[in-house]
């Protein structure tokens, strides 16, 4: 049996970061993600990254229930830690309440894929 992962040991804020960072870059890029982390202060093995990665979008397209799922990323501006969202809503659902809100959306609901 293999070595718990270093991501897995990390404390539940940063671990939470690696995976919003990982889902942001599409479970790609791991250099790129490697080096945001590196300058959050959380430093990683590229290779531990990429077996993190394969695993977390696996556990992505699963669900409990068997539908599909949508994970929202939050970004604030200050530099916090960002949140996931699951959510059983479509992409095109929360483009549109955020519309609804009278926030400006990256995506319109026509350009969403």
């Amino acid at each position: 049996m293999g070595r718990t992962s270093t991501i897995v040991k990390l404390p539940a804020n940063q671990q939470n970061h690696v995976d919003a960072l990982l889902r942001r870059h599409a479970y790609t890029c791991c250099d790129i993600v490697k080096e945001e982390l590196a300058a959050a202060g959380i430093r990683l093995s590229r290779s531990a990254l990429h077996r993190y990665s394969q695993r977390l979008k696996a556990a992505d397209l699963r669900s409990p229930t068997g539908r599909r799922e949508t994970v929202v990323i939050v970004l604030d501006t200050d530099g916090s830690d960002p949140i996931a969202i699951r959510t059983s809503a479509s992409s095109a659902s929360v483009v549109g309440a955020i519309g609804a809100l009278g926030l400006p959306a990256s995506k319109r609901p026509a350009e969403a894929t």
